[in-house]
């Protein structure tokens, strides 16, 4: 895999309610690489753009839905966390960096769990960074939207 294709991934956060002392998580989800010789997937992240002091090495996760699916946790309330992801080959080779996402935890008080996840579009590998946002309703209920504004859905605050 000495000409690995650019890991072009979409990743979709699913964020899972969290307390103010508690660490969050966030599930990262995106089309497996079709390399006869891919050997695994990391995720990297750090607290400023495309400056990553955190790796973690995911391997080769099972497939959910035809999706690759991992998760990084001790994630701290109230941080912005800037994440990539690489695909690596049995021979020690990596790709380049996908699309970066970033993301704020919030504490519990202000963040509902986000509603199922939808199929994730491609945002493309020179978008930017992709953020999903909150609205709070009137009703005291959550509206999610995806990086171009596309509702995901409704949740109520538990």
């Amino acid at each position: 895999m000495k000409t690995m294709k650019t890991l072009l991934i979409t990743i979709t956060l699913i964020l899972f309610g969290i307390g103010s002392s508690v660490a969050a998580e966030a599930v990262f989800q995106w089309s497996p690489n079709s390399e006869s010789n891919l050997a695994g997937y990391n995720i990297y992240m750090g607290t400023e753009s495309r400056l990553y002091t955190n790796q973690k090495d995911v391997g080769l996760p099972g497939l959910i839905g035809g999706s690759v699916v991992a998760a990084v946790d001790n994630l701290v309330p109230g941080k912005t966390y800037f994440f990539a992801a690489t695909a690596y080959d049995t021979d020690g080779f990596e790709s380049d960096y996908s699309q970066e996402v970033v993301w704020t935890v919030l504490a519990k008080e202000t963040l509902p769990p986000l509603p199922a996840a939808p199929a994730a579009p491609d945002f493309g590998a020179a978008a930017g960074p992709a953020v999903f946002t909150a609205q709070k309703n009137a009703d005291g209920t959550y509206t999610w939207y995806d990086p171009t504004g596309v509702e995901l859905g409704t949740a109520v605050l538990q």
